[in-house]
């Protein structure tokens, strides 16, 4: 096989135009684009969109190139057992509406979300008719064969599946097995950043380029596509977390700009009120208290969005296995400053006490396993549990 490939080429200086929570696929967003502009897929499917981060990275690009029309997210928005999220089915329907309302403002793309499950929506799509399809919904073996199986003939004679979820082995994750019997088939590259993503070069009539990069072959300039990918990924991923963190400065500096107001008011009537004094000292010291409060907090809820966006905190599994009570922010507060200490676990993805026995620096550290990891540990390659 000749061609010129490149996995540098123009379209990953595209700034992701949406990044939201949860943040598993966004390492994912420059490959993203490279796959649209090398496929030119004439339709797309995703089987499994949940807050949409990587149904809108493929709509960015499509549309940059011209076409979106044929661009398809199916999901009931009702959650699983792997997705505790949409615990309360509210939820669900808060992330469908504003995903919904964003691609109609954006691209003028009302009805592009198929709210229905995936055996239900396979007769409105023709056979042989997809180029790309993306599955990333329930994750065990048998789920994920299942949607694979059901959904083939619907792939064209250029066909490319992509699978999600390829490097989780906890939790009943069974991706990785599907795939490692898909290499007996079908040429097969799977990134393992971001959770891993997998992709299958599935038709007889595939563009060269997409071949190649699933033989994991370098490019004109040298690129491997793993380590390149894996490179860029990494940059979204940073600007997000920044994101983040800007927006949680934003808000304790909104808190900071309300205490000097109430700090202004209460000069002025302690000025024209002396017999307030008594309120007026009692006023004071609320605020100075909430001040405080409020600066000494700001880390922390630092950190508790962090683990929250980690994939590796479940609200709901601590939740019932400590026995707290409170909003899921709440919940990695209590985690970070108590919880782990009383020997809880955060989910089934990490274990605090192997995590400590393995990385004695940590311990002696003092500070919090899953904080340390989530920060500092993941990027280094330290394993979360056995």
């Amino acid at each position: 096989m000749k061609c010129d490939l490149f996995y540098s080429i123009p379209e990953l200086t595209y700034e992701p135009e949406r990044l939201v929570p949860p943040s598993p696929w966004l390492g994912h967003v420059p490959f993203a684009f490279w796959i649209i502009a090398n496929l030119k897929p004439r339709r797309v499917v995703e089987l499994g969109t949940q807050s949409g981060n990587s149904f809108c990275a493929f709509m960015q690009a499509g549309h940059a190139l011209g076409s979106t029309q044929n661009y398809h997210a199916v999901d009931h928005w009702l959650g699983d057992g792997q997705t505790w999220e949409y615990e309360a089915k509210d939820y669900g329907d808060s992330i469908y509406r504003e995903l919904d309302q964003y691609l109609t403002e954006r691209y003028n793309a009302p009805g592009r979300l198929i709210r229905s499950s995936f055996d239900d929506a396979l007769s409105q799509f023709e056979d042989g008719s997809i180029d790309l399809l993306h599955i990333d919904g329930l994750h065990t073996y048998e789920a994920v064969k299942h949607d694979f199986t059901t959904w083939f003939p619907k792939l064209s004679s250029r066909g490319v599946c992509l699978f999600h979820d390829t490097q989780e082995r906890e939790n009943d994750f069974g991706v990785y097995k599907l795939v490692n019997e898909l290499r007996d088939r079908f040429a097969v590259l799977d990134f393992e950043h971001s959770h891993g993503l997998a992709v299958v070069a599935v038709g007889d009539e595939v563009p060269d380029a997409v071949v190649a990069l699933c033989n994991r072959k370098r490019d004109s300039l040298g690129f491997d596509p793993i380590d390149f990918f894996a490179h860029t990924g990494r940059s979204v991923v940073q600007s997000f977390s920044l994101r983040q963190f800007v927006a949680i400065q934003a808000q304790k500096d909104a808190l900071e700009d309300r205490i000097r107001q109430l700090d202004a008011e209460l000069k002025a009537a302690h000025s024209k009120h002396d017999q307030m004094g008594f309120l007026s000292h009692q006023f004071r010291d609320e605020i100075i208290a909430h001040t405080r409060a409020v600066r000494s907090f700001a880390p922390d809820l630092v950190n508790a969005r962090a683990l929250l966006n980690s994939g590796f905190f479940n609200p709901t599994y601590y939740r019932n296995a400590s026995g707290f009570v409170g909003s899921d922010l709440e919940a990695a507060l209590h985690y970070t400053n108590t919880g782990e200490k009383e020997g809880h676990k955060p989910s089934d993805r990490f274990d605090p006490t192997y995590y400590l026995d393995n990385n004695p620096d940590v311990k002696a550290d003092g500070g919090c396993a899953l904080l340390h990891f989530v920060l500092n540990g993941r990027a280094e390659g330290r394993r979360p549990s056995s």
